[in-house]
């Protein structure tokens, strides 16, 4: 969870403010339980990065795992719309890179 950079809220980006994501327990609760379940670590990866076939053979319920290219850094105080989604898809990007792969893409920002 700490890899997905995963948190129930947005953390304090102003005085007293701390926005709640309220559905990121369903992310949470999915990895447990494809933890509990021994999920092969090749199909959790593949849950992760495009999500679970549309007709899921297994019990559990694991298309909550798609939320991880969704978990990253939110910049509310940013005015310029463009600066935020490109923020936003090198987040994506580098914790990907981070999680799956190893590798730092900070020298491929510009």
């Amino acid at each position: 969870l700490d890899v997905a950079r995963f948190g129930e809220s947005d953390g304090i980006l102003t005085v007293n403010e701390d926005k709640v994501r309220k559905d990121a327990w369903k992310y949470r609760d999915a990895v447990i339980r494809a933890l509990n379940a021994d999920l092969p670590f090749d199909q959790f990866v593949h849950y992760q990065l495009a999500g679970p076939p549309r007709i899921v053979t297994e019990a559990a319920d694991y298309s909550a795992l798609h939320q991880f290219i969704h978990l990253g850094t939110r910049l509310q105080n940013n005015a310029d719309p463009n600066d935020k989604q490109w923020h936003r898809l090198d987040d994506m990007v580098s914790t990907t890179g981070n999680a799956f792969l190893g590798l730092t893409f900070g020298c491929a920002r510009c």
